[in-house]
């Protein structure tokens, strides 16, 4: 019963998606909505799920291509930016982002992030313990000297920005 009503809600997502990325106004969307149940709803929770997958076809002849967000590369999961949760890492990522909108940094990503860390910490590294592969993975006492580093570059690069 349950994947019967995720399948429904899915189906309503997908044709929702669709109505804006082919700019189908409400009007327009309530008549298809008539037409595929029957003239018996105006509304997408309404229709049966046949009915639905009956419209989502008939939008994708119209041009929607459904697509699923998946990553791609070899890159870990890691290196896409989590949401914050008021930690030292989201204090280093704070940091960093202040200096990329200041200029002084070019890349905002979490694999940026994750290396410049990563080479201020290697050389002191345990070597019995295991090389992490995000930067949450990585200790919260060692990422403090991080962000102090962090700090004091960022205030040269200011520094140097009111001089220069």
């Amino acid at each position: 019963m349950t994947t019967f009503l995720k399948q429904h809600k899915q189906y309503i997502q997908l044709i929702h998606i669709a109505k804006s990325q082919l700019r189908i106004d409400n009007d327009v969307h309530q008549m298809n909505c008539l037409h595929f149940s029957g003239q018996r709803t105006n509304s997408t929770t309404q229709m049966t799920r046949l009915e639905l997958a009956n419209y989502l076809e008939h939008l994708k002849n119209l041009g929607f291509k459904p697509t699923s967000k998946k990553r791609t590369g070899n890159k870990p999961a890691g290196f896409y930016s989590p949401k914050g949760r008021g930690t030292v890492h989201d204090k280093l990522r704070s940091v960093w982002f202040e200096m990329c909108d200041a200029g002084f940094i070019h890349s905002r990503s979490e694999e940026a992030i994750f290396n410049y860390t990563w080479n201020q910490l290697k050389a002191d590294w345990p070597e019995k313990v295991a090389v992490p592969r995000t930067l949450n993975n990585i200790p919260t006492k060692c990422i403090h000297p991080v962000i102090n580093r962090l700090k004091k570059w960022k205030a040269r690069c200011v520094k140097e920005a009111a001089n220069g």
